[in-house]
């Protein structure tokens, strides 16, 4: 019989304003699995109002509800 080796791989998520990457990390390889993205607005003037609620539902995407 051939020798097994084991793997262990850890799930990560990268995350910075309105990108996310969901990435798979082994002890060699790192794999990205899934890329989110999102168009957030200004945080200054008049689209100010709207940035708390384009990066809240961005958060939703990234990590949904239970």
């Amino acid at each position: 019989m051939g020798t097994r080796s084991q793997t262990s791989l850890s799930c990560r998520v990268l995350e910075q304003e309105g990108l996310a990457n969901v990435c798979l990390v082994g002890r060699a390889v790192t794999l990205v699995r899934a890329k989110i993205e999102a168009n957030l607005p200004r945080k200054r003037g008049a689209a100010a109002a709207g940035y708390e609620k384009a990066i809240n539902r961005f958060y939703d995407k990234v990590r949904p509800r239970r």
